[in-house]
């Protein structure tokens, strides 16, 4: 509608008035003209001033709800684009020292201003049934992404030695470019740091599908080669986290300090 654009900020007395010029303008010319106006056609004024009062607001109404459609989609497409669309979808990965788990898309929010992907994960026992209960090897992971970046959220209770030890955290932020970093306050075993993300490589695979690598850097956390925890990820367009690694600290005796292992997994694709 022509009239919208400019009339979607007048009030309804306002556009009344405006019509009611029209009607009285187009009266006096009429009267003028022939000299009289008669009950008929001064109805039909008041019919076209009623069509044109209902088709400018019926205007502005399209106008304000497009711009509130506009607005509502505040999550970031191409950030989206890094991640599985489709619930149950599974992600199969193996790692050090045999490590494998499966990680279910289960649920999909789409709220317009926020895209929440819910995943639930299980770790296999390789101990045959020697080693930790079935409940000790789930786990649950949440992202979010909105308009300008990726929260990744541990849902578990209880974080598992395979998981970041920072259970919210943003891992991904636009603009995506090689070079550009972000810092955020974080918590880790009830204590703060800062912590520094970089993009570190933006490439694509041999079948043309984008990856995205990022490096995480906290320091002043004891224990940790030089007092620095560092944790690597990579994303995989249509994939999410293809790749994870990190120190862990493997707890000895009590006397004794915890030692610094690297652990890594990748996303498993058959050819």
């Amino acid at each position: 509608m022509y009239f919208s654009p400019l009339l979607k900020n007048i009030s309804g007395s306002s556009i009344l008035i405006f019509v009611e010029g029209i009607i009285s303008m187009e009266s006096k010319r009429y009267f003028e003209g022939t000299g009289k106006m008669n009950i008929f056609n001064k109805r039909i004024f008041c019919i076209i001033g009623i069509l044109i009062m209902g088709a400018v607001v019926v205007g502005c109404k399209d106008a304000e709800n497009k711009e509130d459609v506009k607005g509502e989609e505040a999550y970031n497409q191409e950030l989206a684009s890094y991640f599985p669309s489709d619930e149950g979808t599974a992600l199969h990965y193996y790692g050090t020292a045999e490590y494998g788990q499966v990680l279910i898309l289960s649920e999909i929010t789409d709220n317009k201003e926020k895209l929440i992907l819910n995943f639930k994960g299980e770790i296999e026992d390789m101990s045959s049934g020697e080693g930790p209960s079935r409940d000790e090897l789930l786990f649950e992971t949440r992202y979010e992404i909105n308009k300008d970046s990726v929260v990744e959220a541990q849902e578990n209770e209880d974080r598992k030695f395979s998981q970041s030890i920072v259970g919210y955290q943003i891992v991904l932020k636009t603009p995506i470019k090689e070079g550009e970093s972000w810092e955020q306050s974080v918590t880790i075993d009830n204590k703060g740091y800062k912590a520094e993300t970089m993009i570190t490589e933006i490439y694509k695979d041999e079948k043309g599908k984008g990856l995205i690598k990022t490096e995480t850097i906290i320091k002043d956390i004891e224990f940790y080669p030089e007092n620095t925890y560092k944790e690597f990820r990579t994303f995989k367009e249509g994939k999410g986290l293809s790749a994870f690694k990190n120190i862990i600290l493997l707890k000895g005796s009590e006397d004794v300090d915890p030692a610094p292992f690297e652990f890594e997994y990748r996303l498993f694709e058959q050819e």
